[in-house]
């Protein structure tokens, strides 16, 4: 009888480690390693610059613009992030919790007015710096690092957004 015992103790200390099992890797796909964050769903606006097309999600609200491609793995050239106000503003941007480096591009009305290139991502226990243009701007488009000057995007440029 103690060795029946024995083996029914085995089988369900078996099953208890098959089910702990499964449900750690169940949890594997609902909060991924590395990912402290859910990605968000933006809606894409269509961004010309000249000839050149950049693909961008709008950041409308404070929580989006403030969380901005943190967490983000990286972003494809002809990809962004555009950022609207609804009337001019001075916006300072910071680099939290980057994985890439990137190019600021300010924009008044329908021209660009100021561009900080290759933002370097923050370093562990560096303070974050805080970006600002130089004036008032009403919008402010974010692309891949080096993406302004490979493409001769410049001060002036007239810029049309297409918001869905």
């Amino acid at each position: 009888m103690s060795m029946n015992r024995n083996v029914r103790l085995t089988a369900v200390g078996a099953i208890v480690i098959l089910v702990v099992v499964g449900v750690v890797y169940r949890m594997r796909w609902i909060f991924p390693v590395g990912q402290s964050q859910p990605a968000q769903t933006l809606p894409v606006a269509t961004v010309t610059i000249g000839s050149f097309i950049v693909h961008a999600e709008v950041a409308k609200s404070a929580e989006e613009q403030s969380r901005g491609f943190s967490y983000r793995e990286n972003l494809a050239d002809g990809q962004g992030m555009l950022f609207l106000f609804p009337r001019p503003v001075r916006p300072g941007f910071w680099m939290k919790e980057m994985r890439f480096p990137i190019d600021i591009i300010w924009i008044r009305d329908d021209r660009i007015v100021g561009i900080i290139t290759n933002l370097p991502i923050p370093q562990v226990g560096q303070n974050l710096a805080a970006y600002y243009p130089d004036g008032l701007v009403t919008a402010a488009l974010e692309v891949p690092a080096g993406w302004s000057v490979r493409n001769g995007i410049s001060n002036g440029d007239a810029i049309h957004i297409a918001v869905p």
